[in-house]
């Protein structure tokens, strides 16, 4: 651990079903050898104007780090297989996929079926998924 409470160590590699809903959820204690001591399972805060049946607003659409590394995952597997091209038409590879690239071979096509935010369409999203840090970014 170092002083900002974050693990630090080797990558640990685990098949997760990402087909599956998973609970939301978060590590808040580790063994030093870096496993999960305490679980903490992230809820949603409660619907606003007494109306439970309304879906989680956009502010409940935060995207896990599992999640983030599936989509990774498919990067590897299809970019190279499925040709993807940059701007200028040059074949890429999976280390210079930008989100610009993303957004254009797995984002747009996966939600433009599904009509919904990349987010909410994911298999594996169980439910409202509230971040816990936000980081913006300008597409201009």
């Amino acid at each position: 651990d170092n002083d900002l409470g974050m693990r630090v160590g080797e990558e640990i590699k685990e098949i997760v079903d990402m087909s599956k809903r998973r609970p939301y959820s978060y590590s808040s204690i580790t063994y030093s050898g870096g496993k999960a001591y305490e679980t903490k399972i992230i809820k949603a805060p409660p619907a606003s104007n007494n109306n439970s049946s309304r879906k989680p607003g956009v502010e409940c659409n935060g995207i896990t780090l599992r999640q983030l590394r599936a989509v990774m995952q498919n990067i590897i597997r299809r970019c190279v297989a499925e040709g993807w091209t940059g701007i200028n038409g040059e074949l890429l590879t999976p280390e210079e996929v930008n989100l610009y690239h993303v957004n254009q071979y797995i984002i747009l096509p996966y939600t433009s079926r599904k009509r919904t935010s990349f987010v909410r369409a994911l298999l594996s999203t169980a439910g409202a998924q509230p971040p816990r840090f936000f980081i913006s970014h300008w597409w201009g």
